[in-house]
């Protein structure tokens, strides 16, 4: 459903005055279109909710959380009017034009530790108001006049009093799940100044506590992402086409590379079923089938594979949602029940330059040997506190370019479940066969003189 007739147009509002729309500036196909315009003169932002019927109650979320921020006094823009557009069959809610006055949204590395120390600040006010922005992306807020105004009133609540602290920090630690690329030192630090600024007592015990629910959190969200992924969600859509259905990351591919994929992985299949590598538009797609051929047409079989590689699809996502540098996934292949021939494939963006790690052990020197080390004890730790671990494929699964270390057997990447004991156990089986790997390399001794640091200080992590 196009929204260009949205643009350059007159709106009598009443007793609001008269709204000029200007240009569409973004845009949720099918939902909404966030439009530039002037009522009596005064820029504002027109947010119309294009689906009168299946976007009713989610205009009248947005407009329940807006009156509740302006309520509570805190840092948002004016509401001007809010209603029901018969002329273009859509509901429409004005609100005053805030524009950011430095460079927004920052990026989530180890740079943006002022950015969110004004985070913090702008929740701490909101906290104290009863405000909870149960929508934490950066886009929702914009800077302006040394403040951080609330732009979305989408999924907000109020409640009468300040928020305690198991609501406060709970809603701390939901911020922290969705930002998995911030650094753990930037996390302690928001931390601190959080339960600084609500004057709550803290200690070390505290902090590794919050510090721990951010990382199971983290994993939570990332993982719950991935299932939406599959299911056809947001970046990820889900189409049928010759017999086949194709999730693809629609940022990396298009809907015609990704049938043009499609086609070449038919014919490659045919001489490599076992899984290779296909050269399309400038680059190289590894891809790499799940489960085996049935000799027969088994729609039950087929199902079963699909909920594999629906598992598969989630476990990459997972990982890559969690800095773990796998290859960059493109699109998941699933046949149909009565599809002959076929079988579930994942296709990845081959990193350039990398090798299996085994290949690559015997070719490093010193420098190269510790920079892979810490790089390795990096990912561990990563592992470790979201439970994931890599399969049989043990050091095959892992690649190296040069400079970093990549995961490139998406089929080895396990998620221990999350409320399942015994995971201590299964760490230490794991990384006694990375011991293992590397000493059949014929790289690290036996005594491990070089990893056994990295491994010991793993193993006597509760």
């Amino acid at each position: 459903m196009s929204d260009e007739h949205l643009a350059d147009r007159r709106f009598d509002l009443g007793r609001a005055g008269i709204l000029y729309t200007k240009r569409v500036f973004h845009r949720y196909p099918g939902k909404r279109a966030l439009v530039h315009g002037q009522l009596n003169g005064v820029p504002v932002v027109a947010k119309f909710y294009v689906a009168p019927v299946a976007q009713a109650y989610e205009w009248y979320r947005g407009l329940r959380g807006t009156k509740a921020l302006i309520r509570s006094g805190v840092a948002t823009p004016a509401l001007h009017y809010a209603g029901y557009r018969s002329e273009v069959s859509a509901w429409l809610t004005v609100q005053e034009w805030i524009e950011a006055d430095e460079f927004w949204p920052p990026a989530e590395d180890e740079h943006s530790g002022a950015a969110h120390a004004r985070l913090i600040q702008t929740l701490v006010t909101h906290h104290l108001a009863g405000i909870i922005q149960n929508d934490l992306n950066w886009l929702n807020f914009i800077p302006h006049q040394g403040s951080l105004y609330a732009i979305d009133g989408d999924r907000v609540r109020r409640q009468r009093s300040p928020l305690g602290p198991r609501q406060g920090l709970g809603h701390l630690v939901r911020l922290y799940a969705s930002k998995s690329k911030l650094p753990e030192t930037t996390v302690r630090e928001c931390f601190r100044q959080y339960m600084e600024l609500r004057r709550w007592s803290f200690g070390s015990v505290d902090e590794e506590r919050f510090i721990a629910r951010v990382q199971r959190a983290r994993r939570r969200h990332a993982e719950e992402v991935a299932h939406r992924a599959c299911r056809g969600w947001k970046h990820y859509p889900r189409r049928r086409h010759d017999g086949f259905t194709i999730i693809r990351d629609r940022r990396c591919l298009d809907q015609a590379q990704a049938r043009r994929l499609l086609a070449s992985l038919r014919k490659e299949s045919e001489t490599q079923p076992n899984g290779g590598t296909i050269e399309q538009d400038g680059r190289t797609v590894r891809w790499q089938p799940i489960g085996e051929i049935p000799d027969r047409i088994s729609p039950v079989q087929q199902w079963l594979n699909g909920r594999r590689a629906c598992h598969t699809w989630v476990a990459l996502l997972t990982a890559h949602r969690l800095g773990l540098f796998t290859e960059r996934h493109l699109a998941l292949i699933l046949p149909g029940l009565v599809t002959r021939g076929a079988v579930a494939t994942v296709m990845v963006q081959k990193a350039i330059g990398a090798s299996p790690l085994p290949d690559c052990l015997h070719d490093m020197d010193t420098e190269d040997l510790t920079n892979l080390l810490g790089q390795l004890h990096d990912r561990l730790a990563v592992m470790k506190a979201s439970r994931i671990t890599i399969g049989p494929a043990g050091l095959s699964a892992f690649g190296w370019d040069g400079r970093r270390l990549h995961i490139i057997d998406a089929l080895a990447i396990e998620l221990y479940p999350l409320r399942r004991s015994g995971f201590t156990g299964h760490w230490r089986c794991f990384l006694e066969e990375l011991q293992k790997d590397l000493v059949a390399a014929g790289v690290v001794p036996s005594e491990l003189t070089v990893f056994a640091p990295i491994v010991q200080a793993e193993l006597h992590v509760d």
